[in-house]
């Protein structure tokens, strides 16, 4: 099965083009069943497009517009038509790889694999592998589906809301399905779209009451840990709480670097310029690329940790615990990771270090080669 397994994250475009690369954030969906049937027979049955609308939920609509029987080649183009929450769609995907049942003459196994890809449908990137492998009279069936959703950070934070959530039922689904069908077991109970977005509603509801009763206990731990008294073998081991690298060169971030130096009245934070001429990756573990895609710390014990894990390092460190608790929370956890990884890839640009079409800075004093962002 292919197209069953899709859902809507935008309505319908036209996107000619079935190359995996994407801005996007790519996902992998991974799910593994055996099957009490031969693989001639489980092989028959996913790959014969007629049988797709059986296992797909209904709250889909799903339906095949290419006229049946479908041929199945690597090559062949299938279209369908389904919906989601009211958005009609179309999907048209191109088979890109189509190896039948054969015996492997390595070890003996009988094995068939075929590649589905989106030509044109709601994913900025879907690549769906099928893999099968005789286990003596059983079949082990293997899905992996690489994914990207469009709208950028908007599509990422729609993905923890209810993309993946949405898959998951419908691969759940698909396993009731074809155990039903082959088996002889229980029929998969139908979902409408309202029931289904109810569901999720609740799950995306008690994750962030999840959150934020374990942000509270943060806090509180935080400020028991403010107000007790370090012992002084711990203030000769720790002197700092973090140390963190920042681009001196960078306006917005010497803004941000200035405003915790005021805050750090116990000098728990050190502060180190990779702009500067004196500056050395040395046992970092990282190039100076590295340093500069985004922002990096190190903790006491040695512990390297990059982007917002840092700003919450840093503002915990000068006295905001409870406060950075509450970045915590999924929601708003997912918001300000992709928010900062748009704004290291930008922020050369935003701060006006590009020159006509190019955006990359000079290598320090220390050789080391520039890098463009």
């Amino acid at each position: 099965m292919w197209p069953c397994v899709a859902i809507a994250a935008k309505p319908f475009a036209q996107r000619e083009s079935i190359e995996v690369m994407t801005a996007n954030q790519l996902h992998r969906l991974e799910q593994v069943q055996v099957i009490d049937r031969p693989l001639e027979e489980v092989f028959e049955i996913f790959s014969n497009a007629a049988n797709l609308e059986a296992l797909t939920p209904a709250f889909l609509s799903f339906r095949i517009l290419t006229p049946l029987p479908i041929a199945m080649f690597a090559g062949a183009r299938i279209e369908y038509a389904l919906g989601l929450f009211g958005l009609p769609m179309r999907w048209r995907t191109l088979i890109s790889d189509w190896e039948p049942p054969e015996v492997d003459p390595a070890d003996g196994v009988s094995r068939a694999r075929f590649v589905d890809q989106q030509v044109s449908g709601p994913y900025a990137v879907w690549k769906h592998t099928h893999e099968f492998e005789a286990v003596g009279n059983q079949t082990r069936m293997r899905d992996v589906v690489d994914y990207a959703v469009p709208f950028g950070f908007l599509g990422d934070i729609a993905h923890v809301l209810f993309v993946r959530r949405t898959l998951d039922r419908i691969f759940a689904h698909r396993r009731v399905a074809t155990a039903h069908m082959l088996d002889g077991g229980p029929a998969p109970t139908q979902l409408s779209i309202l029931e289904v977005g109810l569901q999720i509603a609740g799950e995306v509801i008690g994750d962030f009451w999840r959150g934020l009763l374990r942000a509270g206990r943060d806090a509180s731990e935080a400020v028991q840990g403010a107000v007790a008294p370090k012992a002084a073998s711990e203030a000769s081991i720790s002197p700092f709480d973090i140390e963190v690298f920042f681009d001196g060169d960078c306006p917005l971030c010497i803004r941000e670097i200035n405003l915790l130096r005021k805050l750090d009245k116990g000098n728990r934070v050190r502060f180190t310029d990779i702009a500067s001429p004196s500056f050395d990756t040395g046992d970092t573990g990282l190039t100076w690329t590295e340093f500069m895609e985004r922002i990096h710390g190190r903790l006491p014990d040695g512990t390297m940790i990059e982007g917002v894990e840092v700003f919450r390092h840093l503002y915990s460190a000068v006295g905001f615990g409870r406060l950075v608790s509450l970045t915590r929370l999924p929601v708003v956890r997912e918001a300000l990771h992709v928010g900062y990884l748009l704004f290291a890839k930008n922020r050369l640009r935003m701060t006006g270090r590009c020159m006509e079409d190019i955006c990359a800075v000079a290598p320090n004093s220390a050789g080391i080669a520039g890098v463009g962002l």
